[in-house]
């Protein structure tokens, strides 16, 4: 809340010195099914339990202010989503953000960054139904980034950022999880250029990080998925309740994509992520995943459409997917998503977007915790931007 009240404090000043402020605000509704991820097991399981579905209300604001001096560019943003159901209220969600980012430019080719935000998931929806740990499916994030860009070579950019974030969790009745995580990340974007042609790129990184979770009481269930977007996991066999103090776990990720665009208005980007987690302590819960993305994106003078693709594909590289440990557990998960928006005027534009998450895993009939589950949501709405 610090970096909230500090932006409201500078934006008066901002203002005042003439410097370039931007307001951007949304309304809309739609309809979400299964906003709960609830998993669908076998037939004859007693462990069904019935998927909720509702209508939604959708406001959205961002306010943003930047001001550039001869070597420095500062930019700041308070933003804000609410996701009202007023059949399914205990589906309401309210996601606040900040950002705060400062670069200084030693030169045309180098210059030196940072960047700090704080995120919120603010809900009514008590313990996250997707995971297996007894979480609250509320949480607030604060994220540090110092990070150096400099041109190695014509066409050619490097980043190299040290990052860190602190992720608490909404306590419950047991307790409060938390995890505080370090790592580096390095990113190298090359063009390509032909005479009389759009530019293509080429951009390859590599992020190395560790997190540390830590809890003084936290009951251990069967298995633990957290949010899908996060790709943050924790999962336990059938045990006994039990404490659990500290656990390590570190990730080795490799993107690789390349991006060109056609006739002007059409833009395709295809690439691999290949991701490995490591157990540190109790080397058990990792595994290696790998993630193919295309994206496809259209724009002309009224129109903008952007088609988003991803399949994942995830072993765990010692987690039995069940009791009589004949196969280990094998996750796969299907995420698309449309976007479309036309613009009425400079200022106003009518928007769209429908997206769905599928998830599926090996021995879904002997499973109860950890289900397959489809959701998907869509919503219309107008923008208004300045």
């Amino acid at each position: 809340m610090r970096l909230f009240c500090f932006l409201i404090a500078i934006l008066p000043i901002s203002l005042a010195a003439q410097s370039e402020f931007g307001v951007q605000a949304q309304l809309g509704g739609g309809y979400e099914y299964n906003p709960f991820n609830t998993g669908i097991s076998h037939p004859d399981s007693s462990s069904n339990a019935a998927i909720r579905s509702g209508a939604f209300q959708y406001t959205s604001l961002r306010m943003s202010w930047q001001q550039e001096w001869d070597n420095s560019e500062l930019r700041t943003a308070l933003h804000g989503q609410y996701f009202y159901f007023p059949g399914l209220k205990a589906a309401n969600l309210f996601r606040p953000g900040a950002d705060l980012k400062y670069q200084f430019n030693f030169s045309e080719d180098a210059s030196l960054y940072t960047d700090l935000r704080y995120r919120a998931y603010q809900t009514e929806r008590g313990v996250d139904p997707t995971a297996v740990l007894n979480i609250p499916a509320s949480y607030r994030t604060y994220d540090g980034l110092l990070g150096d860009a400099f041109k190695p070579a014509t066409n050619s950019s490097l980043q190299a950022e040290l990052h860190v974030r602190n992720k608490l969790f909404a306590s419950n009745r047991n307790s409060q999880l938390r995890y505080n995580r370090l790592g580096v990340r390095l990113e190298w974007k090359q063009r390509f250029r032909t005479e009389g042609k759009p530019s293509g790129y080429l951009y390859a990184s590599i992020d190395i990080n560790q997190r540390v979770y830590l809890e003084e009481e936290l009951l251990l269930e069967e298995e633990f998925e957290t949010f899908p977007e996060e790709e943050e996991e924790f999962e336990e066999e059938e045990l006994e309740p039990e404490i659990l103090s500290e656990r390590i776990w570190r990730y080795q990720q490799f993107d690789l994509s390349y991006r060109f665009r056609k006739w002007d208005n059409l833009q395709l980007e295809t690439g691999i992520s290949l991701l490995n987690r490591t157990d540190v302590l109790q080397e058990r819960l990792g595994y290696r995943q790998v993630q193919l993305i295309t994206k496809l994106r259209y724009r002309n003078d009224r129109w903008s459409w952007s088609w988003n693709n991803s399949y994942t594909y995830r072993p765990y590289t010692q987690f039995d997917a069940d009791p009589e440990g004949e196969e280990l557990l094998l996750h796969q998960y299907w995420r698309t998503s449309l976007t479309a928006t036309y613009q009425l005027s400079e200022e106003w534009q009518v928007f769209g977007r429908v997206s769905s998450v599928k998830r599926w895993r090996n021995q879904a009939d002997q499973a109860t915790t950890f289900l397959p589950y489809f959701n998907a949501s869509g919503r219309v709405g107008i923008q208004f931007k300045i």
